[in-house]
């Protein structure tokens, strides 16, 4: 039985076709920041808010994390909206995590430990007991800032 090499060679055509067109789905997120503000301004004008915009403002608020805080809330918060949007309870809670850890740094203690507080919560109430844990360090690590901060708050004069 002769084999078809007409019936393969159109297979195979076909099939190149169809993994082309999910590559082209596929986007590498720029790894250094002036590339990955690049492309979170593009996305934001062609409105393209997806999962990769979102792991993308995700990743240049940590570049910018102990820079510019009104910048790291900014891309936080749109990333809070993208993981609300997408009902990601765990990557909901990580963007509160990681907004209280901003606010810490520069010295925001109250709206830190609010952050902390929510970002427990919500990984608590799904049962990630691994990251409620380390909120619930983070909240006891804001205990310690305030006593350096006011050493008459924790006296028993």
């Amino acid at each position: 039985m002769p084999i078809d090499y007409k019936h393969i060679i159109s297979f195979f055509l076909v099939l190149g076709v169809v993994l082309q067109s999910y590559a082209q789905e596929i986007v590498t997120i720029p790894e250094d920041r002036d590339s990955l503000e690049v492309f979170v301004q593009m996305r934001k004008r062609t409105g393209k808010k997806d999962w990769t915009y979102f792991l993308a403002i995700k990743e240049l608020s940590k570049k910018v994390m102990f820079e510019n805080r009104r910048k790291t809330v900014e891309y936080l918060e749109e990333a809070g909206k993208l993981a609300k949007a997408y009902k990601d309870t765990v990557e909901m809670g990580n963007i509160n995590h990681l907004l209280g850890i901003t606010y810490r740094h520069f010295g925001y203690i109250y709206m830190a430990a609010e952050y902390f507080q929510q970002s427990y919560l919500l990984t608590e109430g799904i049962g990630r007991r691994e990251y409620a844990g380390w909120d619930l360090l983070s909240i006891g690590n804001l205990y310690f800032d305030l006593n350096k901060l006011y050493p008459w708050y924790n006296s028993h004069e």
